[in-house]
């Protein structure tokens, strides 16, 4: 695979002078009127690089347009692109066989390009301010927890050549694999047992949230609200994302 950030340089100095990008930036100094002093995109990103004054608040408030503007978005990208070379770089250690998650320096540049532009797109609906930085740390956590799975996976796994008879067993259920989910989550501290079991008790052995909460003596949207939370961080957790803040719940009745 060729070099993926060498490419994106060669398109961007292309691409960040065009037409269509000025076009963009005229477009944005309509909200953002300190964006008039640049000449372009290209000329925005240099400025930032330099680290002259208000060009890098002005990338990041770019963000808000991100989600529905690709020029944004790539616009961004590119103040972001030596952290995240840095970032890859300091990952390659993820590169190998069988047991690694990445088979080639390519496949690594490729899932972290494609997070942090994903994260772009989102950040700005997420936190108010720090948005760069927050983009490349939620990188970070993706790519390490997309290892962690990876690396589990192979760990669990068995050839099928060493399974008797040559024949794979059967797939899990739903059920099964949120199980082994959940233990885990308790494992690495992601989820205290509490938590865990109030999602197993929900969730796989089939109990409703009015169930548990007259068990538990609490308030069915208090039981609700807290199963809620808790799902929040671990879908973060399973996805490599920044957990949500105050999302789980004191440990309680069901503790």
């Amino acid at each position: 695979m060729a070099n993926l950030f060498r490419n994106l340089q060669q398109a961007w100095e292309r691409d960040g002078e065009s037409a269509a990008a000025r076009s963009a930036l005229h477009r944005w100094a309509q909200s953002k009127a300190a964006l008039d002093r640049f000449a372009s995109p290209a000329d925005l990103v240099r400025a930032s690089e330099r680290r002259e004054h208000s060009a890098g608040a002005l990338i990041e408030s770019l963000t808000e347009e991100a989600a529905r503007d690709p020029w944004a978005a790539r616009t961004v990208l590119q103040a972001l692109l030596p952290g995240v070379a840095a970032l890859a770089g300091q990952h390659i250690d993820l590169v190998g066989e069988a047991r690694e998650p990445f088979a080639t320096v390519g496949e690594l540049d490729q899932f972290v390009i494609s997070t942090v532009y994903e994260r772009i797109t989102q950040v700005a609906a997420e936190v108010p301010r720090f948005r760069l930085r927050t983009v490349l740390d939620s990188t970070w956590a993706r790519l390490r927890a997309h290892a962690r799975a990876h690396r589990r996976d192979h760990d669990r796994s068995v050839a099928l050549s060493d399974v008797h008879g040559g024949f794979a067993g059967p797939a899990r259920s739903d059920a099964e694999t949120l199980a082994l989910v959940l233990v885990d989550a308790v494992e690495r501290r992601v989820l205290r047992p509490a938590d865990a079991r109030l999602v197993y008790a929900t969730r796989v052995s089939g109990h409703s949230t009015t169930e548990l909460a007259q068990s538990m003596g609490c308030q069915l949207d208090s039981v609700r609200r807290r199963r809620h939370r808790v799902e929040q961080v671990l879908v973060a957790e399973v996805q490599g994302e920044m957990r949500p803040r105050k999302c789980v719940a004191s440990a309680g009745p069901y503790g």
